[in-house]
């Protein structure tokens, strides 16, 4: 039974529900058919319920409806698409939370080392979705939202198509706009910038803008003020600022913006939306290259490197700490055995939930 849609959201988190949550108070004009999908039938029905009713309050068009399924079903996902055929894919679902405490060893890890060394977790999801998107043969724009700064790079090299990610730059891009009361702004940033893990917020690097088709440095305290957002609540402005860029998308027309990961690019960049397509929105008189190498520096920063070879390796000073939990993958691992490395961050995860 085919049950089209324009929206298909991945996830049931945070993230997602935010998004939803604006989603159906937006003004879309038509009616706009949003469906989620995850694994617990039970919030997955909630989060339905709630929706509907909001847009019915909000006299809005948008309608929500639900799907449970087995993202390790690679069947399930491919039917899933050609079924549901959406416009746009939208992935919110990792197995890694960014909400890290500092409970388990592994928190603790991260913490001291950066938010990179969970990318295995971040990309797993992502690479299922990814490589069943492109065998249903179904046109849809994937837009991936977790870690999509560096997790996107390595769809890239898998040969998936991503569109784009969600958040972070944009995050930077929109509240710059509103410190400095600005229409418009272009911004070269990273989700190290918005990181609370592995450096203080003091030793973090200058982030750029670009004016008068010039790059201009800016500190990167004037970011300080978002680091007092608490926890998942910066959801909130992402699923605000992710909902508008959605029914951007849809509507066809041409705008402009700040997103992470576009095309399968490291870090953040300006880009340009029309028709489905995207690209950099970069003036001539700036290097394309430059600023690709300024997003990978700052991947290793968030203390994960990754080479043009597609070795992934870890900082020293991370891989010796990494001795202790007798991980195989110390000393660096290929691109292609990402997914081995993610299922032994999981096993270590279970055994020594608690230490």
């Amino acid at each position: 039974m085919n049950i089209p849609c324009d929206i298909l959201i991945i996830g049931t988190g945070s993230l997602a529900t935010n998004i939803s949550l604006c989603l159906s108070t937006q003004n879309t004009h038509r009616n706009i058919r949003i469906m989620h999908v995850g694994r617990n039938e039970e919030k997955l029905a909630a989060m339905t319920r709630i929706m509907n009713l909001r847009a019915d309050v909000n006299k809005r068009y948008s309608r929500f409806s639900y799907k449970t399924i087995d993202f390790n079903d690679e069947k399930t996902l491919i039917n899933l698409f050609k079924y549901t055929n959406p416009n746009i894919i939208l992935l919110c679902s990792s197995l890694q939370t960014p909400w890290i405490k500092k409970t388990t060893s592994w928190e603790k890890l991260v913490h001291k080392h950066g938010f990179g060394i969970t990318l295995p977790l971040q990309v797993n999801v992502a690479l299922k979705v990814g490589s069943a998107l492109q065998k249903s043969h179904v046109s849809s724009l994937f837009i991936n939202a977790c870690y999509p700064d560096v997790t996107n790079y390595i769809l890239k090299q898998y040969g998936i198509d991503v569109f784009s990610g969600v958040g972070n730059v944009n995050i930077i891009s929109a509240y710059l706009a509103n410190q400095l009361n600005l229409k418009k702004i272009k911004v070269i940033a990273h989700h190290y910038h918005l990181s609370k893990f592995n450096s203080s917020t003091s030793a973090k690097k200058n982030f750029y803008i670009i004016e008068n088709n010039k790059l201009h440095a800016l500190e990167h305290k004037i970011l300080n003020p978002l680091f007092a957002i608490k926890g998942d609540a910066i959801n909130q402005i992402t699923g605000s600022l992710s909902a508008k860029l959605l029914l951007k998308i849809l509507s066809g027309k041409k705008f402009s913006t700040n997103l992470p990961g576009p095309l399968g690019l490291p870090g953040g960049y300006p880009v340009e939306i029309q028709d489905y397509e995207i690209k950099l929105n970069l003036p001539k008189t700036i290097s394309t290259e430059n600023i690709i190498r300024n997003n990978e520096n700052w991947t290793a920063d968030e203390g994960i490197i990754i080479t043009q070879t597609g070795m992934i390796y870890f900082p020293k000073e991370t891989q010796n700490t990494m001795k202790h939990c007798d991980f195989s993958f110390t000393k660096g691992f290929h691109i292609s055995e990402i997914t081995s490395v993610s299922d032994e961050i999981q096993e270590y995860q279970q055994q020594y939930l608690s230490r």
